[in-house]
């Protein structure tokens, strides 16, 4: 991700999972050439159709966690999601992550997500209820990269 996606990115995160205008500060460190963080952004004739942005876990050495995956609406469906979820697990390979956790959620909007988790291997680690709202639990999926 560059500077100039943050406009794009951000109305993508409104969208989808946050107030866009927390974007910049989260990803200022990332764009000020920080690598204990990745933004990945995917694209089509140069527009933005989704992103994911990873961090490595703290304290941890080999953990990182994909703090956000958003697809914008129009583009759901069709791949995007898997193809940056490969990315980011190539790119923390690369950065000697052996496992990616992520964060979602346990209500019905985030069921597509919890499924595209499944399909792409990631098992089920835990939940904890009430974390997000009284009825919405946090659901918590972990994948081994390598050995």
């Amino acid at each position: 991700m560059t500077a100039s996606d943050l406009p794009a990115v951000a109305a993508i995160a409104q969208e989808t999972l946050f107030p866009g205008d927390m974007l910049p500060e989260m990803a200022a460190a990332f764009l000020g050439g920080d690598n204990g963080s990745v933004w990945l952004v995917a694209t089509d004739d140069d527009t933005p159709l989704g992103f994911a942005f990873t961090e490595r876990e703290a304290l941890t050495q080999t953990a990182w966690n994909m703090r956000a995956l958003a697809t914008a609406p129009d583009a759901q469906r069709r791949g995007v999601a898997r193809a940056l979820i490969g990315a980011t697990e190539d790119w923390v390979v690369r950065h000697g992550a052996r496992v990616l956790v992520v964060d979602t959620s346990s209500g019905d909007d985030f069921a597509p997500a919890r499924a595209c988790y499944d399909t792409a291997g990631y098992v089920r680690s835990g939940e904890i209820p009430q974390f997000w709202s009284q009825d919405e639990a946090k659901v918590i999926f972990s994948k081994l990269l390598q050995g």
